[in-house]
């Protein structure tokens, strides 16, 4: 019993120091270590690529290495210039048609005003004075809580983000180049060194880097398939969203499949909190055939999500229902906004150095 009672308090000391250098290594180091992260993930997309090229076809690994990091840059490049110039287009065409967008909601509002009286019996101007008084509600705990004040208080340089970006980049693809072409008898050679002057000395330290690596490459495969599932989910949403809107001719389809999108990534938002209203709004309006559609766009995204994301992320990469609210809660507490996506992320990361250092 008492050695039981030693095992557990054993098991929850080396939790709470689990969990403390996750949390130090994310708070810190994350954002340090991100281009390298990247880096590690462009490597293990390209490396057997080019191992097999050079083995099948001869070709000069450091030059053809060089060719596909181009080729990628280059792509991821174009995609983001184009979608950042589509986005913008929309954005300004929605701001310098605001006045025409207000008269357009207000006529939206009465018409479904008109709906309800028409279904309920209760009378559309009193529908709509219920409406226009939460909006009114809602600007003023806006203006009180200072949102906009700090949005604007707070914004960053443009320019500085560009700068800083683009260093990123590049060292995520140098790092890259040097991954994809190092050798593993060259990737340990300082250790091989120290272990031939000191063999019975670096017993101990080898062992200890042998499971340090062991868990890092743990932890970056259940982190990269963790983010590569997220990213193909999100670009199937994107793409599933925007021939929807596309189909009901909405003026906004690209940016609204964005914001779609992006808010399916986040776990107990989803699809749902833009869809579900827009299907409401559509059927109010009595645009019967763009409702339908809207509801089955909401459908084939959700039933996409729950067939697939098992499936990508496997068996043993699976979070519990309780365990992701209670890992994006803590998530949001610690990190902020983006603690949403990093709590699982994270809670992952524990999980899996639990089990290693068990094992």
């Amino acid at each position: 019993m008492e050695t039981t009672n030693n095992d557990k308090g054993k098991y929850l000391l080396k939790l709470v120091l689990v969990i403390t250098a996750v949390y130090i290594g994310a708070k810190y180091l994350l954002f340090i270590f991100l281009p390298f992260l990247i880096a590690y993930i462009l490597k293990l997309i390209l490396k057997p690529i080019v191992d097999y090229c050079e083995n099948r076809f001869k070709i000069n690994r450091k030059i053809f290495s060089i060719f596909l990091l181009i080729v990628i840059l280059a792509v991821l490049i174009t995609v983001f210039v184009l979608g950042i110039g589509i986005l913008t287009k929309q954005v300004r065409k929605l701001v310098t048609n605001s006045g025409y967008y207000v008269e357009k909601v207000e006529n939206i509002t009465d018409k479904c005003c008109r709906t309800v009286e028409k279904y309920s019996g209760i009378e559309s101007r009193d529908v709509k004075l219920y409406i226009e008084k939460g909006r009114d509600e809602l600007i003023q705990k806006t203006k009180e809580s200072g949102i906009a004040y700090t949005v604007m208080n707070k914004s960053v340089n443009i320019i500085i983000i560009i700068i800083n970006g683009g260093i990123a980049i590049f060292t995520s693809v140098l790092a890259a180049y040097y991954m994809i072409n190092k050798h593993k008898k060259d990737m340990y050679n300082d250790v091989s060194v120290n272990e031939k002057n000191n063999d019975k000395n670096n017993d101990n330290k080898q062992a200890l880097l042998t499971d340090a690596r062991k868990i890092v490459k743990k932890v970056t495969k259940v982190c990269v398939a963790y983010l590569k599932t997220e990213l193909i989910i999100m670009f199937v949403t994107f793409l599933i969203c925007f021939i929807a809107f596309h189909i009901i001719k909405n003026e906004y389809s690209f940016l609204f499949a964005v914001i779609v999108g992006i808010l399916d990534s986040l776990p107990l938002i989803g699809v749902g909190t833009v869809l579900i209203p827009y299907a409401l709004i559509k059927l109010l309006m009595e645009e019967y055939l763009s409702a339908l559609i809207i509801v089955f766009t909401f459908i084939l995204c959700y039933v996409f999500r729950e067939i697939t994301e098992p499936k990508l992320m496997g068996a043993g990469v699976g979070i519990s229902p309780l365990a992701t609210i209670v890992s994006i809660y803590t998530g949001l507490k610690v990190f902020g906004i983006i603690g949403v996506l990093l709590g699982p992320v994270f809670y992952i990361v524990v999980i899996e150095i639990m089990d290693m250092i068990k094992t």
